[in-house]
């Protein structure tokens, strides 16, 4: 499979992951256009490093503690999804603290 097909397959979990749980997560599915955008490298890479991102992906996380987040997706990925060094190093950063906040949680 490659990095595309990949990255595609990965934002497809998220959206259905986020559903099962009951949220939706309208504004990632727009902008990544479900996994489809003709640019989703540099759609994906420009989220994990925005602060808007962040933001709203904390908040959800502390109504939805079991979100799972594209950001788990380029961790858990041996090459990071094919993504840029800043974009998995961001990811990296993110999960940490996302992780922080499920663990509060419990």
């Amino acid at each position: 499979m490659t990095s595309i097909a990949q990255l595609s397959a990965a934002v497809q979990r998220v959206i259905e992951q986020n559903k099962s749980i009951g949220y939706n997560p309208s504004r990632f599915i727009s902008i990544t256009e479900a996994g489809f955008a003709s640019n989703l490298v540099d759609v994906c890479e420009k989220l994990l490093q925005s602060d808007t991102a962040y933001s709203e992906l904390w908040n959800a996380l502390h109504r939805f503690r079991e979100l799972h987040t594209l950001e788990d997706e380029v961790v858990s990925s041996r090459d990071g999804l094919g993504l840029c060094a800043p974009a998995i190093a961001s990811a990296k950063d993110r999960v940490i603290e996302f992780d922080k906040l499920r663990s509060k949680q419990k």
